[in-house]
């Protein structure tokens, strides 16, 4: 893994020559919030592009991430904080929000290039949690949860068996996983959810998509306390 230094560098770098999407920079942080990969909107990006400083542009991302959750999905963000234990206002002071891949997949390059840049966008976000150092990650969409689950393992199956039974998000959706960048690092805990977007949080299994959340995160906190 890079030094914090080069890791910032490095964020600060993408932001302003290849326009990827950050909200925040990495510092120690309890909570993770990842996201698949931002939708890019031609105004707003017109705004960001304005600004002619990383710190601004990260200000705008931050703005209009605010904005989204307010105005798109507060149900959702209530309820999930509300499940959490969590403040609505208290949400960018507890979480550290990024997304997996850091640009709208439409804009990705093609060929050698497109997966060069994919590439760049995974060992950025490994570094990101290596320098968050989250004791949990709450993962959000299928492309987010194809980036992890080779690693996850299920906490209720014997962590021996090599084989991971849920293949999709939607098989994994609020159940309880660990898993480790590399062996020399603690174990950190991981809970996918199907994207909260209409059409993908109303497929969610049960009655509820907050019902395997509630559970997922309860045996968190008794392992935590562990």
């Amino acid at each position: 893994m890079k030094s914090f230094k080069k890791h910032v560098d490095d964020i600060k770098q993408r932001i302003m020559i290849k326009k990827y999407q950050f909200y925040s920079l990495p510092k120690h942080w309890k909570y993770m919030f990842i996201l698949q990969n931002p939708k890019e909107d031609k105004k707003e990006l017109q705004k960001v592009l304005k600004r002619k400083t990383w710190k601004g542009r990260i200000g705008s991302y931050r703005t209009s991430f605010k904005y989204w959750i307010k105005s798109d999905r507060p149900e959702f963000f209530d309820k999930f904080l509300r499940t959490v234990g969590k403040s609505t206002n208290g949400f960018f002071k507890e979480f550290y929000i990024t997304d997996c891949y850091k640009k709208d997949k439409s804009k990705w390059e093609g060929g050698k290039k497109g997966k060069e840049e994919r590439r760049d966008m995974e060992d950025i976000l490994k570094n990101e949690i290596f320098h968050c150092k989250p004791t949990i990650i709450f993962l959000f969409g299928g492309m987010a949860w194809e980036f992890f689950k080779k690693n996850a393992r299920e906490y209720n199956l014997n962590t021996k068996d090599k084989k991971n039974l849920k293949k999709t998000i939607k098989d994994a959706h609020g159940h309880l996983f660990w898993f480790k960048l590399n062996k020399n690092n603690s174990d950190i805990y991981l809970i996918p959810l199907i994207h909260f977007s209409g059409s993908a949080y109303n497929s969610a299994p049960r009655e509820s998509y907050h019902d395997y959340l509630e559970e997922g995160f309860t045996q968190y906190k008794k392992r935590a306390r562990n």
